[in-house]
């Protein structure tokens, strides 16, 4: 065989193992498409689930591996009584409170019965102004209770068998405690990282123990049938797209430039 000859034959040996090459590739790839098809097929409950889970902590201002940050704004808080104390507190929250309240609390009067009992009425004022209700506290305007806020939302008698002298002392009062918001007042607040460590945790567990509950019932309702579909489904990719065996090829190919 002449020196030419030899040259032709390993250039067709390359050209044979390219194309084996090639089409082992094209072939690799179908087979893996058809296998995600009966994946995804089946798979499909279970992205619902994880996107449903992540969605949902989201919505709650807690999304997985991202940190939040939210705009708060100033809310004022005052516990106020008739008595002449006053507290004032100050912070900024993203969902305010909405439901401050006033009480009226009575004296401590004995009954027949040798027993003392006091009456205890509390009400909402979220759409009464603040000077009424500071005027109201300040007069001790107890008359004026259900005609200013409506119809209360509790009320109860305390009953006690032997109040203390101070407890006997205390005249009649009113407590409220007021909430306001501030929307001018306004900050941008980023979630820890701590925090947002905390909630991506919480969120892997709850979708993990979702997915297994959900795997668990279609396993149940498919009775196996994935595992014996993707089975039967491989066999017959590998017969419609089967793998071309090229070690033959590269055997021969390098015999043949070691003898050129």
């Amino acid at each position: 065989m002449t020196k030419n000859d030899r040259d032709r034959e390993i250039i067709i040996l390359e050209e044979l193992l390219k194309d084996a090459n090639a089409l082992n590739r094209s072939n690799g790839a179908k087979r893996k498409l058809g296998k995600s098809k009966l994946i995804v097929n089946h798979a499909w409950p279970f992205v619902l689930t994880t996107g449903l889970t992540f969605g949902a902590f989201s919505a709650l201002g807690k999304t997985p591996f991202i940190k939040d940050s939210y705009e708060a704004s100033l809310e004022t808080k005052i516990e106020i009584d008739s008595i002449g104390i006053e507290k004032e507190y100050q912070y900024y929250k993203r969902n305010h409170n909405k439901e401050g309240t006033i009480s009226y609390v009575g004296r401590w009067q004995e009954r027949e019965d040798g027993l003392y009992e006091r009456e205890t009425k509390k009400y909402l004022v979220n759409d009464v102004e603040k000077n009424l209700i500071m005027r109201i506290i300040k007069n001790k305007d107890i008359e004026s209770f259900d005609d200013v806020f409506g119809t209360a939302i509790s009320s109860k008698t305390e009953v006690k068998s032997n109040p203390t002298d101070d407890e006997l002392s205390i005249i009649p009062y009113i407590e409220a405690v007021l909430y306001y918001e501030d929307k001018n007042e306004v900050i941008t607040i980023v979630e820890s990282t701590k925090s947002n460590v905390i909630w991506t945790t919480i969120w892997l567990i709850s979708n993990l123990f979702a997915n297994a509950l959900l795997y668990d019932e279609i396993d149940k309702i498919s009775k196996g049938k994935f595992r014996e579909n993707y089975r039967k489904l491989k066999d017959k990719l590998d017969e419609i797209y089967p793998e071309t065996d090229t070690k033959e090829y590269k055997k021969v190919l390098k015999l043949k430039k070691e003898l050129k």
